[in-house]
Parts: structure tokens; C-alpha cells; sequence
């Protein structure tokens, strides 16, 4: 007997909001079909059934292109006459006011069969009543699922441990299948569950199916979570992922590739500039061709860091990425200004603007127009005074060409933090300059 587990498809996520994304969680989809019919480079004959554990859809809400795409590969493999069997995760569940969730549609229509908990009071079930049987060369596998069930997960799967005891005890199966979505606790990001609520089922289970974390893992030789596909957040990069091949009692993870990711660690303590800075990911950064980069910037700033702009970076990256997200975690280098000697607050500022200036690369006397700038708003100047001013230390212009405000990355995924939003040093609606973060040397 042969089967294929996959889980977290997650078709409809359009990730930072690129089309390339939305095409790539569809295509993952299709080399999962497609290796299900034994009609890819990594299965070529099919399989008897396949398994997805949740999260088949990214959202509860999908548009008709998404629908549209998921039911042209599932007819491919109603045509070959191969079952899918499908469990709901916390995605892809129905809102209570719809009443029915796509997944029931794609049920409906006989593209899927969709595992639903459901009790029959007649056997003594409360939820594993919807169970499903398929017989492959006179061999008899039974497949319950438990769709996601959030903090009664531990009540629920107990309870379906006894329910599988019973089922199993009336009629047994030659292999018992239980499908489930969630996160076996420490073994993958976000809250998870402990494995000893589980252990109840492995008396009468053989093959426990998870879907909910997006990396690949097993569990003592009979609990398996494959991963998504596809991964959904750079933090993924790296990780083990695909679908597991079940065959005759052997497990095999098969990796069915996707689009790249790429981390790159730059430590700018040494850059003097922007410039310099972007000569720093340059040389870090391997080819990117197509790929989706994550650069984290490190160290200490020795210049504006607002100059630092996520532009910049991707044009530092060789090869043509696909999207890059810019991460600071530099901090600003405190303006190492010798104070010792110095006995006025005033002279102290002095210095401070001096450094400022220097390192913003600000024409002579920029300085004293800055001392300027904050005499006039601590004096609440008219507004426009103050801007001329400011127009004068950045030598007329509007805002000197560059790019002062703040970086966005574009990153649109849920699952996805701190993509590319740079904010510049020292944070907003300051009362005063911070003359005090001065070295007192």
C-alpha cells in the first residue's frame, strides 16, 4: 500500500503581495498532484491514495482563481481514480456564519473527501464517526481525521484515542491512519501541544498524519508533520519540508523543491557610509537569481541610518532577486563626542552638531544652522522658519536627494515579521535633542 501525506498547501497566499508568490503556492500544489499520479520526476507511477492534514487554503475567504485552481488539479486526480482525503485546518475553516467552508464545496462536488468530526450515538462515537475506508490488493486501511481544534486538542485527541479503540476492536484494519492539525510542542515555531496526549492513539494507530507547522518532522517512527510545500516565511529557509511517501511501512520525506531563500548576515560596523555599507552586502550576498532575500544588517552605524535604504541593498544584490527585505538591527553609534573640559551645555551641543553634521556629510557651518533649527522650535518658530532652516542645512533642496524617511519592504504575509521597515535613529516626537547620549569620555 502506497500513499502520499502532504499538509499546509496554503493556496491563495499571495506573499508580500507579489503575483510570482500566488503562482508558486499553486504551482507547489500541482507537483504535489502530479507526484500523487506518479507523473513527476520524483514518483513516476502513482499512488493509492493522498493525505492532506489542514490548510489545504491559505484563508477562509478565497477568491474564484484560487477555487478555480485547486479544483483543476483534484479533477486530475479524480480522473486517475485516486481518493484525496482531507482534514480542515485553522485556516481553512468555515465562518460560523457561512455555514460552509470551500473545502466542504470541493466535498460536495466529489473532489475531495473531507473527514469531518461527527459522533453516532447508535456506536457509542462522539467524534470519529466520519471515518473513511479504502482496500488496496485486498488489504484494508482506515483513515479517521480530527480537523484543527485549537486548546481542545488534548481533551479531543484523548478521547478519539478510545474511539479508535473501539472502531478497531469491532472490525481491524490492516493499517489505521489518523490525520490531525497541530503542533507537537518544541517541534516547529509557535504554541504547540505535548506529545504525551498523543500516546493514547499509538496503541491502535499506525501512521499519525499532522499538518499545522510549516517544517518537516517525525516522532518515534509513526508521527509525521511534512511541512508546507512551499515556505511562507523567511524564517522558514533552510528547513526540511515536502511530502512523505508511505510505502508497505516505509516512510520517505520527498522534497518537491519551490522558490529560494536566501538570509544574508552583514555586520556594517566598519562601513563609514551607505556606500560602504552596500559594498558590505555585496560581497556577503551569494546569487540570487530569483529568490527571495532576507538581509539583516548587524553591528554599529557610523552614519545616517536613514541612509540605509532597501533599494540600495537590492541593488547590491547580484544576480535579479525576486523581492528583498531589509532588516536593522544595527544601533546608531552614540555620538562618541569628547565632553571632558567642557563645562557648558551649550559647548557640549556644539560638538554634538559638529559630529552630526560630519557624519551626515553636511557642508561647513551646518553646524551652527542646526543649533539654529533647535533654538527656533524649542522657541515654537512659525513653522516655516523652522523648514528654512532646515532647507538650509541640507544646502536648499527639500530634502537632499536622498531618501530620509522610512524603508518600507513590502512585505504583505502574515507570517512573515519585520520585513524591511527601517526606521530612522532616534525615534519621534523627541522634546529635546538628546545632547546627553554624548560619550562623557
Amino acid at each position: 500500500m502506497r500513499f502520499l501525506h502532504a499538509a499546509d498547501l496554503h493556496l491563495g497566499y499571495r506573499q508580500y503581495n507579489l503575483e510570482a508568490r500566488l503562482e508558486d503556492f499553486e504551482r507547489a500544489f500541482d507537483r504535489v498532484g502530479r507526484t500523487a499520479a506518479g507523473r513527476s520526476e520524483t514518483l513516476d507511477e502513482p499512488v493509492d491514495f493522498l493525505l492532506i492534514a489542514g490548510d489545504l487554503f491559505d484563508d477562509r475567504s478565497i477568491n474564484a482563481r484560487t477555487f478555480t485552481g485547486a479544483t483543476e488539479v483534484l479533477s486530475k486526480l479524480r480522473g486517475a481514480g485516486l481518493p484525496v482525503y482531507v482534514v480542515e485546518g485553522n485556516h481553512d475553516r468555515a465562518f460560523h456564519r457561512d455555514g460552509m467552508s470551500w473545502l466542504e464545496a470541493l466535498d460536495h462536488r466529489g473532489l475531495i473527501e473531507l473527514i469531518r468530526l461527527q459522533g453516532d450515538e447508535g456506536s457509542g462515537l462522539r467524534y470519529l464517526a466520519d471515518f473513511r475506508e479504502v482496500e488496496v490488493d485486498g488489504e484494508l486501511a482506515r483513515i479517521y481525521g480530527i480537523r484543527y481544534v485549537g486548546a481542545s486538542t488534548p481533551k479531543v485527541a484523548k478521547a478519539a484515542a478510545e474511539e479508535v479503540g473501539i472502531i478497531e476492536s469491532r472490525e481491524p484494519a490492516d493499517l489505521t491512519v489518523a490525520m490531525m492539525h497541530f503542533g507537537i510542542e518544541g517541534r516547529g515555531e509557535g504554541p504547540g501541544y505535548s506529545y504525551s496526549c498523543l500516546l493514547p492513539l499509538r496503541e491502535n494507530v499506525d501512521y499519525l498524519a499532522l499538518g499545522h507547522y510549516h517544517n518537516a518532522y517525525e516522532v518515534e517512527g509513526w508521527g509525521y508533520n511534512p511541512g508546507s510545500v512551499e515556505p511562507t516565511s523567511v524564517s522558514e529557509a533552510g528547513e526540511d519540508r515536502g511530502v512523505y511517501l508511505y510505502e508497505d511501512g516505509d516512510v520517505e520525506l520527498l522534497d518537491l523543491g519551490g522558490r529560494g531563500f536566501r538570509r544574508v548576515f552583514v555586520d556594517v560596523s566598519e562601513a563609514k557610509s551607505a556606500e560602504e555599507a552596500y559594498g558590505l552586502v555585496r560581497r556577503a550576498a551569494p546569487d540570487a537569481d530569483g529568490a527571495i532575500v532576507d538581509v539583516v544588517v548587524n553591528g554599529e552605524l557610523r552614519f545616517d541610518r536613514s541612509r540605509l535604504s532597501r533599494k540600495g541593498v537590492e541593488e547590491a544584490i547580484p544576480g535579479q532577486p525576486l523581492h528583498v527585505m531589509l532588516k536593522v538591527n544595527a544601533t546608531r553609534d552614540e555620538l562618541d563626542v569628547e565632553t571632558r573640559g567642557i563645562e557648558s551645555r551649550a559647548a557640549i551641543e556644539r560638538k554634538v552638531f559638529e559630529k552630526m553634521a560630519r557624519d551626515a556629510g553636511l557642508p561647513d557651518g551646518s553646524a551652527s544652522t542646526m543649533a539654529e533649527v533647535k533654538e527656533l522650535a524649542l522657541n515654537r518658530a512659525p513653522a516655516e522658519e523652522v523648514l528654512g532652516m532646515v532647507r538650509e542645512v541640507l544646502g536648499g533642496g527639500s530634502g537632499g536627494g536622498g531618501e530620509t524617511g522610512s524603508v518600507e519592504g513590502g512585505g504583505s504575509g502574515p507570517r512573515d515579521e519585520g520585513e524591511g521597515r527601517v526606521h530612522p535613529a532616534g525615534g519621534e516626537g523627541d522634546d529635546e535633542w538628546n545632547w546627553r547620549s554624548a560619550g562623557a569620555g
